[in-house]
């Protein structure tokens, strides 16, 4: 049986930006995450949105 969600984290040229692959309505798309330190210097991802809610790579290093 296949997952439907989760998978494989994906690094991208943006330093801080990751991707999932998913699917959404039967079709792959991206689910992009930032990562960064907090203030007591612990690693937090945040999910910013979808690649097909036309969210890029450059949108999610501006944020």
């Amino acid at each position: 049986m296949k997952k439907k969600g989760g998978g494989k984290n994906h690094t991208t040229k943006t330093t801080g930006v990751r991707y999932r692959d998913i699917i959404t309505n039967g079709k792959v798309d991206k689910t992009y995450y930032i990562r960064f330190k907090d203030t007591n210097n612990k690693t937090r991802e945040i999910k910013v949105d979808k690649y097909s809610e036309g969210i890029l790579e450059n949108y999610c290093n501006q944020k």
